[in-house]
Order: structure tokens, then C-alpha cells, then sequence
């Protein structure tokens, strides 16, 4: 139960105070949508490092891979997969060479849909809500994926791809680049169309990350969802000192499903949501 939909925040308070290197192996629960590629119950292994950047944890997830196929690797299970290291791509970079639209990372979405609209993608946009009956960062979601989802067979090949340094409306947790101040520290790991994995380089500001809990809960109540209470305990935390660190989370089944070729999450699991 104190998992939750993640362990990230009690493993965050850990790291305050004064853990260096934790991993934990935890099942999770999401009440949201259930399909090929989603189960209410699910494993994830997350881990964090202090002091280390992002890029130490991605190597993490290739030797984790790695370990795996040279371990159990057989014709009847883990068929024969790419190697790492695997490919590195910015998101500024997939717009870029894909949409021809140029991000900077802190346009609004005002902005970001005329760059849309300047790039020939003015009927991608029908249908989306009035943008002044949106929150900032609502309106710019519903336009970024509504691009995104025009690029996603980039994610579709058999060979992961990490897609890092994405817009600071979609930061999360993260904190900036270090090298590009609009973009987020952050990555996702993608193979045959699903994300395998989410990592950060931490936020360590604790009253930037009270502004985006707050913000979060402005975007829920604007959707009409239901209201939940920010996290104090995580948040005084933050206030006590998180060192500077990052944190990566892998999810099993997801990791299962494509090692073993599967299509639909069932089949890695012992009992499927209607099942129980």
C-alpha cells in the first residue's frame, strides 16, 4: 500500500537521509486504464544513485538487459535481441528532423501551436479544447502529444531508443539540463511502441516542487478529477536537503513483454486484472 502508484517519494526520503545507492523491486497499483501495454497491479524496479548524472543510470538499464539475456537467454524465451549501447535522441531533435518544428522548451502553448500551425499541422490540431478554458500546462500537453503521437513510429523498431531533454512543461520531478536551461533533465526508454522506462535528474528545490504539486492539482480540478492532498511528508523532506542525485524506473512486465516477444501484458502475468 505505500507504494502506491510508485515508490519514488519514500525512496527520496531515504536518500535525505543520508542512503547513497537504493534500489527497490516494489509492486505498484494504478486505477487507470487497463489494455495490451497496461494492469492496474504491476512491478517496477526503481533505483537512484547520489551524485551521479543521468546517463550513469541509462548505462544501468543496458547492463541490466545485458545480464539478463546472457543469463537465461534460450531459443524457447529470450529470443536473440539488440545489443547496447543503444541510441540517444533529444526530443528537440525528433521534432526537428520529424515536423520540421525547432523547440526552445519554454515556448507556451499558445506558442507552440503556432509553430505547429507554421509547420503544416493546423488540422492535427482540431479538436483540441479551447486553450483559455485550459491551464497553461494542460493546453500545452494536449498540443505536444497531439505532435508526438505523429512521431511515434520512431518508438516502434525492435531496437530501444532513449529520448532525453524534454520541455520543462513536461519536467515532473526533473530538474533543468544543466547544458540547455529549457529542457528537462529527463529521459524515457522506448521499444516496439512502449515505454520501458522513466528517469529524472531529481528536482532538489523544494519550493519549485510544491509550485508543481500545486499545479498539478489546479490541472485535476480543471478536468473535474478528483482532488488529492500534496504529499508533506515527501516535501518537508525536500526542505531537510535532497542531495543532488537521479533516479530511474524500469517497468518488469513491460521489460518481460519484449524480451520475450509478446504483445499484450497478460501474458507475463500470472493473473490478468479480470482474472482475479
Amino acid at each position: 500500500f505505500q507504494n502506491g502508484t510508485s515508490p519514488e517519494f519514500q525512496m527520496k526520503r531515504l536518500l535525505t537521509g543520508g542512503f547513497e545507492k537504493i534500489y527497490q523491486l516494489a509492486r505498484c497499483f494504478r486505477n487507470a486504464e487497463s489494455g495490451p501495454l497496461h494492469n492496474p497491479e504491476f512491478t517496477l524496479l526503481e533505483w537512484y544513485r547520489i551524485n551521479e548524472p543521468l546517463e550513469v543510470l541509462m548505462s544501468d538499464i543496458e547492463q541490466v538487459v545485458m545480464h539478463i539475456i546472457e543469463t537465461v537467454s534460450t531459443e524457447s524465451f529470450v529470443r536473440e535481441k539488440p545489443l547496447p549501447p543503444w541510441p540517444r535522441v533529444t526530443v528537440c531533435d525528433l521534432f526537428k528532423n520529424h515536423l520540421n518544428i525547432i523547440l526552445d522548451g519554454s515556448e507556451s502553448a499558445v506558442q507552440l501551436r503556432e509553430k505547429a500551425q507554421q509547420s503544416g499541422y493546423a488540422d492535427l490540431l482540431d479538436g483540441i479544447s479551447d486553450l483559455s478554458k485550459l491551464t497553461e500546462s494542460l493546453a500545452y500537453e494536449q498540443i505536444f502529444f497531439r505532435l508526438w503521437n505523429q512521431i511515434d513510429s520512431e518508438f516502434c523498431g525492435s531496437i530501444p531508443l532513449f529520448v532525453y531533454e524534454w520541455p520543462m512543461p513536461l519536467a515532473s520531478l526533473a530538474k533543468p539540463c544543466p547544458k540547455h536551461s529549457g529542457f528537462a533533465d529527463r529521459v524515457e526508454l522506448y521499444v516496439n511502441g512502449m515505454e520501458l522506462a522513466n528517469g529524472f535528474g531529481e528536482l532538489t528545490d523544494a519550493a519549485e516542487q510544491r509550485r508543481r504539486f500545486e499545479q498539478d492539482l489546479r490541472n485535476r480540478n480543471s478536468e473535474g478529477r478528483e482532488s488529492v492532498p500534496l504529499d508533506e511528508n515527501f516535501l518537508k523532506s525536500l526542505e531537510q536537503g535532497l542531495p543532488k542525485c537521479s533516479g530511474m524506473a524500469l517497468g518488469v512486465d513491460r521489460l518481460i513483454m519484449w524480451l520475450c516477444d509478446v504483445k499484450h501484458i497478460r501474458e507475463v502475468l500470472c493473473f490478468a486484472e479480470d482474472e482475479i
